[in-house]
């Protein structure tokens, strides 16, 4: 992806004045009573990844997890055709000057009260980068890049070999589903 040099910028100094959070509320990994009941995906808008993220999302739909979907508004169709489920939609309305979201999308995020973020893109967001910031989730799962060990506590390689499902099955380890 393509970040504009105002984007990386903004980026930059947002991530810089963000300030540490503290997590009351600890998780465990698979069952048991404190287990990941409720997951918010951020999906992709490469079409090149959205099959099997289409997979992925169906075969997670038959655990009992209550997941909401963030992406964008111009790729919501082809993920709301395959996957029934309630989420965000983030169009560019929503975006300020430079490029990232208004406080308003973040607000929204907020309130999903997730256990678990868990951003299915591949290649680094900035839009998703600042929202993940701003979510007080226990639990931030995402693909490795020059940003992830700021924003997530479990940081995924991608597959040289391009064998994405590996990375799939990781995450169904760690929210406990497999």
């Amino acid at each position: 992806m393509k970040i504009s040099l105002k984007t990386r910028i903004a980026l930059t100094l947002m991530l810089k004045n963000k300030k540490k959070r503290t997590h009351s509320k600890s998780l465990k990994l698979g069952t048991g009573e404190n287990k990941i009941a409720s997951v918010a995906f951020f999906l992709p808008t490469s079409i090149k990844h959205s099959q099997y993220i289409i997979q992925y999302l169906i075969n997670i739909s038959k655990h009992e997890l209550d997941f909401k979907l963030i992406c964008y508004s111009e790729v919501s169709s082809m993920y709301s055709t395959s996957i029934n489920h309630s989420g965000i939609i983030i169009s560019d309305k929503q975006l300020n000057w430079w490029g990232l979201p208004e406080q308003t999308v973040a607000s929204q995020i907020d309130i999903l009260n997730c256990d678990a973020i868990v951003d299915l893109n591949p290649e680094f967001d900035p839009v998703h980068a600042i929202l993940i910031n701003k979510v007080k989730s226990s639990l931030k799962i995402g693909f490795e890049s020059k940003c992830s060990h700021e924003l997530f506590n479990v940081t995924l390689r991608i597959d040289p070999y391009g064998f994405i499902e590996k990375q799939y099955n990781q995450i169904n380890q760690l929210l406990g589903l497999s």
